[in-house]
């Protein structure tokens, strides 16, 4: 359309004398313009030679399946999915299918052409229904879901989809029509819609009757009964970032990857050099112990058998992906410090090999003797055999590395956990995927000891200075320069010095972190509640509550004190801003108050207000 444009514009210029050239010509291009308009969008299918020729475009592939003897790898940045031949090594195709991909799975037919492919965007409230054949992918269907959905996961009899939705905090569950494996399974019906108490991200099937979903930022985990489609119970495990969820080989413990911040410890070097700040572990709960029945509505504590990944002067930051072959071993993609791990079972000991940038996601062969790791970071999968972990080939997706922007350049610093004293935590760490695990951590920003403090979000921090609790740093790239050498202790010795060209690209990609959604908006429900959000914006007014925190950004540069305290006796901390403080509870420098409710009546000097005020004023908050 853009050389249509230049050629039109050509035309116009052209002598009178070319005239009825000139006429003709154009109504030929508007008429193919229009048919082109109105035909199907085609799925595009790159050629092999064509795909390792291109250079212009970072993919950042976040997801991998296996079909049918082929590798199917869901690229993030560029909406496309890469088919891979693990047999040849090699790419052999690459589609398009939508702006931005986040997650993908296979619902398994009985020939190839009964197969569908389900992906998800979080750009986008609908289910993909895809159709992979040779020349491209075809969209059959695309379903409503929860806003932000982020993945899917299929049970073992293919009879259940669910989508977790995560800034929504909800999990839309289909049921394929038909009988299982004939043409027709890709018919989904929606089943139910579940309220989580927590923004998710991971999951996986127990049975064919429960799924376990587990918290994005925290330590929670939720079981749901997908016959009921209900929240049967809800645990919290001592942890953080759980991004690897699995059943054992025999379908009796489910086996997490996670990290576990001591909040009281402080981050000095002695302590973070044996992981006394943040440690990184393989969680092993019976199946049993989480469908114990428990109440729904509130959370127990739930423990199993903890493994580390890492020690001393090797620490294995930022877990991620976690499988295990029929003998028992078990591997795990150790993203921050990309590494892959092997533990053999019941051994002491774990066996590292160094991968690709940034590795996500991990597939055994059928035979099990080759293990595929898919590097985000380097847009590749690093293949090792799995006895030895030797590495094999690494398949590339494009000949070249793209340019990498700033802000790309910043994000890949920011998941880095050699930006640490031996690996041991990333940026994301701490700020989960920009936001935050709602817990505690003495560092030093506020310029105190033994003062622990919630972990601010990072999102949206680009317009709400000044930074740290103590509103004591104007400047972000100070704060965030004082992070990596306080904080992180480092750079570790795999970064080296910390580059001004370093430092501005991390600092680009923390102003770039839009704020949270609102809980009302990711949940469709602005218009349902705006008699509420309309009178509790009233209240905020009447109230004052705009002198501390001031619209546009709901925060301010000065601090204030609201009845608390810090073990230094501190009272006067600066505002976070209020937009999307309903994704953050607890609330307040420590934890101490769980809902906005409590907020308004125990902290917020609204004794005058009635109820129906304070129920509004929570819906406003709500709606920021």
């Amino acid at each position: 359309s853009f050389r249509m444009g230049e050629d039109m514009a050509a035309f116009h210029s052209l002598p009178d004398q070319a005239a009825p050239l000139r006429r003709r010509s154009i109504l030929v291009m508007r008429a193919v313009f229009l048919i082109a308009a109105l035909l199907p969008a085609p799925t595009t299918a790159l050629r092999a030679e064509e795909l390792l020729n291109d250079t212009q475009t970072l993919r950042r592939p976040v997801a991998m399946v296996a079909s049918r003897g082929r590798l199917l790898l869901a690229c993030r940045e560029t909406g496309t999915i890469a088919v891979v031949d693990p047999d040849e090594l090699i790419v052999t195709a690459e589609h398009q299918v939508t702006d931005r991909l986040d997650d993908l799975a296979v619902l398994q037919g009985v020939s190839a052409d009964d197969d569908r492919l389900i992906a998800v965007s979080i750009n986008e409230p609908r289910l993909l229904v895809l159709k992979l054949a040779q020349d491209g992918v075809s969209v059959v269907d695309a379903l409503p879901v929860a806003r932000y959905p982020v993945s899917v996961a299929i049970s073992r009899d293919q009879s259940i989809v669910a989508v977790a939705s995560k800034w929504s905090r909800r999990l839309t569950l289909f049921r394929t029509g038909g009988q299982v494996g004939r043409a027709g399974t890709s018919q989904l019906e929606k089943a139910a819609v579940i309220d989580l108490p927590f923004a998710p991200l991971k999951q996986c099937f127990l049975n064919s009757q429960f799924l376990l979903v587990a918290d994005a930022h925290g330590g929670g985990v939720a079981v749901i009964d997908v016959e009921a489609g209900r929240l049967r119970s809800q645990r919290t495990l001592i942890g953080h970032n759980i991004r690897g969820m699995t059943l054992s080989r025999d379908g009796s413990q489910v086996v997490l990857t996670h990290q576990i911040l001591t909040s009281a410890s402080s981050t000095t070097q002695s302590i973070i050099s044996w992981g006394g700040v943040i440690s990184n572990t393989l969680h092993t709960i019976a199946v049993k112990e989480l469908l114990r029945s428990t109440s729904a509505e509130q959370p127990e504590s739930i423990h199993g058998s903890l493994f580390p990944l890492g020690m001393e002067r090797q620490a294995g930051g930022d877990p991620g992906d976690v499988v295990i072959d029929s003998d028992g071993r078990t591997f795990v993609a150790l993203s921050g410090v990309s590494e892959v791990a092997a533990r053999k079972a019941q051994s002491l000991e774990l066996q590292r090999a160094s991968t690709g940038r940034h590795p996500t996601a991990l597939w055994l062969d059928e035979s099990h003797r080759r293990l595929f790791v898919l590097c985000s970071f380097d847009d590749a999968v690093s293949v090792f055999d799995a006895d030895s972990l030797k590495p094999i080939h690494t398949i590339e997706l494009g000949r070249h590395t793209p340019q990498r922007t700033r802000v790309q350049a910043g994000e890949e610093l920011f998941y880095d956990a050699n930006l640490s004293l031996d690996g041991w935590y990333s940026c994301h760490s701490c700020h989960s995927d920009g936001h935050t695990t709602g817990l505690l951590n003495d560092n030093f920003s506020d310029g105190s000891f033994n003062t622990p403090k919630k972990i601010l979000t990072l999102l949206g921090t680009d317009d709400t200075a000044p930074w740290a609790w103590n509103g004591g740093q104007g400047f972000l790239r100070y704060q965030v320069q004082a992070s990596i050498r306080s904080t992180m202790a480092g750079p570790g010795q795999h970064i080296g010095k910390l580059s001004s060209d370093k430092l501005d690209s991390l600092v680009r990609y923390v102003r770039s972190l839009p704020p949270a959604p609102s809980i009302l908006f990711a949940r469709d429900e602005l218009s349902l509640h705006s008699v509420e959000t309309e009178r509790g914006e009233q209240v905020f007014k009447d109230q004052g509550c705009r002198d501390c925190h001031t619209p546009p950004t709901y925060s301010s540069r000065d601090s204030y004190d609201v009845g608390l305290a810090d073990e230094a006796g501190v009272r006067k901390f600066n505002p976070p801003s209020l937009r999307g403080v309903s994704q953050r509870a607890p609330y307040f420098h420590n934890n101490s108050v769980d809902r906005l409710i409590d907020v308004l009546r125990d902290h917020a000097g609204s004794d005058a207000l009635n109820n129906d005020d304070q129920q509004s004023l929570v819906r406003f908050l709500e709606s920021l």
